[in-house]
């Protein structure tokens, strides 16, 4: 009976070992694997062609503290796309620790996304709060609202001589909105400003998102370079910063 039993142990551990190895083959020949394959070796031939000295991270807290060690000493700080909170309160917390004052304003709805953040991704209900700001650090302001109704008149009805823009972390998601953010904040834009790319590349659909928003607003009025990039190990999306170095006189 031991002896039986101890086959039978043996037997079911060898078939599940096949299965893993089965489940691997069959995912490794399937069209979706290729798709997102090709789609990390497109993105892959971006960075080599746009490579960030010392700017490869694989830890995000890591890749925002050297965003902030770059980040010019004045300007507004922003971030469209705050969800639960956890990014800006990690960059309001170092601002603090590195004893800047500046606030950094969050802009989100809370409800969650209009539709799909892209034809791969997760369902938008997945970031629907239902409305309820997250528990933020005193140093952060939270806009509430659709970033298309709440930005512009922000900036119309902000207070300061000075409303250049020094760091911007978009975390958006999709295409239109993150154009309009960008063409929202051109004319606030300055050399030197830092802009934060939360999904820029990795995934099978990168071209037609934030990247497509970026070369026709930052790539068509300013110049930039990459300064890091980020993969976090849990995910497949690629962070990436860019640097404005110069702007021409025709994006006013």
């Amino acid at each position: 009976m031991t002896k039986y039993l101890n086959m039978t142990r043996q037997l079911n551990s060898f078939f599940k070992r096949v299965n893993k190895l089965t489940e691997r083959e069959l995912e490794a020949e399937s069209t979706f694997f290729q798709v997102e394959r090709l789609a990390r070796k497109k993105s892959a031939e971006y960075i080599w062609e746009h490579m960030a000295p010392n700017g490869l991270f694989n830890n995000e807290q890591n890749y925002w503290n050297e965003l902030l060690k770059q980040i010019p000493t004045r300007g507004l700080l922003f971030e469209f796309g705050v969800y639960k909170g956890r990014s800006i309160n990690y960059l309001a917390e170092q601002l603090n620790k590195k004893g800047d004052r500046r606030r950094i304003y969050g802009f989100d709805s809370f409800l969650g996304m209009p539709e799909r953040v892209n034809k791969y991704g997760p369902h938008k209900d997945k970031y629907d709060l239902k409305g309820i700001k997250p528990v933020v650090l005193p140093n952060v302001n939270l806009i509430k609202g659709h970033v298309e109704e709440t930005f512009a008149t922000f900036m119309d009805n902000l207070k300061l001589k000075d409303k250049s823009i020094a760091f911007m972390h978009l975390d958006l998601g999709m295409y239109q909105p993150t154009k309009y953010i960008l063409e929202q904040a051109l004319p606030y834009l300055k050399k030197g400003t830092i802009i934060d790319f939360d999904e820029l590349l990795g995934y099978a659909d990168w071209q037609e998102n934030e990247y497509k928003a970026m070369m026709e607003t930052i790539g068509r009025y300013c110049d930039f370079e990459h300064i890091a990039y980020c993969e976090p190990e849990t995910v497949t999306e690629v962070k990436a910063a860019i640097r404005i170095t110069r702007l021409y006189p025709t994006h006013r």
